[in-house]
């Protein structure tokens, strides 16, 4: 919920239903508009939408829309996925109560494990691909955040290697602040020192420093004093400091995802329907306060048949509890990792004449196409609706419906008028625990599925 009011909930529901049935980018800024003129909080907020039509915006012209659009291809000719949250469309429309003449957008292509290996190649052994080319050619910014998070950052990671992190984050740095013209030239991959210095840094190794102690005072445990808090059956700790965001409460969302998956493998066991299965999985996320719907209709396509997912979801009976364990952390780092990068469209960093840019829109470079074409494909988020009265711009999602996604909602639906009198009540009491426990909230969970799963071996 963006609101506590649950008036106004109902109103950015009508509004809602009104955007999902219209087509026309008139039509969407006739809504928009009559909406904030009969009710003064719709100002607080402001509406992102995905749509075919080519007026009013000029978002398909741009070298963005052209990036999404292209097909890449890496050396070895396997395809190379580079797609934004709005793919499913051909522009983008913005609403805010504050109108510009000019939409600053800031844009950034999200790399993962895989995909820094493609830089790392191209600089070592000189082989370039269609992305490669088309970055350099266009500028287009790289963002390693997912990469840095995998390799450097994560608890679970059990053959970290430190210094070649570093020295791929680094080469990735060197390429996207690159000598273009030195380049083009020469062929010579080095850095362009003009433009560092427009930066504040003498040269790379200073960027890397500079970039580095932010990771370490971002995530390093002993620059504070923490309330630390010992779980039982746990061999992790939370940590929680005014200082700065630690690395658990980063992970809390990752945590949630990886008891979910077991969720759904624990589901998929029992011979009930499907409806059922969801439901019980949607229950789990209500008393965790985080309402995962994609993964919701991901779980319905698994139950009702998983020949449809299991490109991706590709988990054999066979399989030992442990190997089970060791595959989920994979999978749910995936969907976290792809989770993340939406984030970038309230928090983009590039400034403009001064001012923070209006939205970010981030892309999602993987050539783990299997991940992205079973889990992604299919889900079309249409809207964004961002709460413009807190810092954090936080926001929800709409999709454009499908018939899964109306089996889902009713299936929540149902949910909702079945469990009405005890609703209240649940949300109270988990509301205290995770007032009490915040992030280890998460890890509980996580724990709970396990032991849970662990029952059926």
């Amino acid at each position: 919920m963006l609101t506590n009011n649950i008036e106004e909930e109902y109103i950015l529901g009508d509004m809602i239903k009104c955007l999902l049935n219209s087509t026309k980018n008139s039509e969407y800024e006739l809504i928009y508009n009559t909406f904030k003129s009969k009710y003064e909080f719709i100002k607080n907020y402001s509406f992102i939408i995905g749509t075919n039509d080519e007026t009013k915006s000029d978002f398909y012209t741009t070298i963005l829309s052209t990036l999404n659009s292209k097909k890449f291809y890496d050396y070895d000719g396997k395809e190379i996925t580079v797609e934004h949250h709005f793919s499913s469309y051909k522009n983008i429309l913005y609403f805010t109560d504050k109108p510009k003449n000019k939409i600053y957008i800031d844009s950034s292509v999200y790399l993962d494990s895989n995909s820094a290996n493609i830089f790392e190649r191209f600089y070592k052994q000189n082989i370039p691909n269609d992305f490669i080319d088309f970055k350099i050619n266009n500028n287009i910014d790289l963002n390693y955040l997912p990469y840095m998070m995998e390799d450097y950052i994560n608890p679970h990671h059990n053959k970290k290697n430190i210094k070649r992190t570093l020295e791929k984050i680094k080469i990735i740095e060197i390429i996207n602040n690159l000598d273009i013209s030195s380049f083009k030239k020469n062929g010579i991959l080095e850095e362009d020192k003009l433009l560092l210095q427009k930066y504040g840094f003498n040269d790379i190794d200073e960027l890397l420093e500079d970039k580095i102690f932010y990771f370490n005072t971002f995530i390093d445990k002993m620059q504070h004093k923490y309330k630390k808090i010992n779980l039982k059956n746990s061999k992790y700790f939370m940590y929680q400091s005014d200082n700065k965001f630690d690395i658990y409460s980063i992970l809390s969302e990752y945590y949630l995802i990886f008891g979910y998956i077991l969720k759904i493998l624990i589901e998929k066991r029992k011979t009930l329907s499907v409806e059922d299965k969801v439901e019980n999985l949607f229950h789990e996320m209500v008393c965790n306060g985080r309402n995962f719907k994609h993964i919701l209709e991901f779980s319905y396509d698994y139950f009702d048949d998983d020949r449809k997912v299991n490109l991706f979801f590709n988990y054999d009976n066979k399989w030992s509890y442990k190997q089970i364990i060791e595959e989920t952390y994979n999978k749910a780092w995936d969907i976290f990792l792809y989770f993340i990068t939406q984030q970038f469209i309230t928090n983009p960093k590039k400034r403009f004449e001064n001012s923070k840019a209006d939205l970010g829109i981030s892309f999602f470079l993987t050539k783990d196409n299997k991940f992205y074409k079973t889990f992604v494909d299919g889900y079309r988020k249409k809207i964004f609706i961002i709460n413009e009265t807190l810092k954090h711009r936080p926001f929800n999602t709409i999709n454009e419906p499908t018939k899964r996604s109306k089996k889902v909602e009713q299936i929540m639906m149902n949910y909702y008028e079945k469990n009405e009198n005890n609703f209240e009540k649940l949300k109270i009491k988990r509301g205290k625990l995770a007032q009490k426990y915040q992030y280890s909230m998460s890890i509980i969970f996580k724990e709970q599925m396990e032991r849970e799963l662990k029952n059926y071996f």
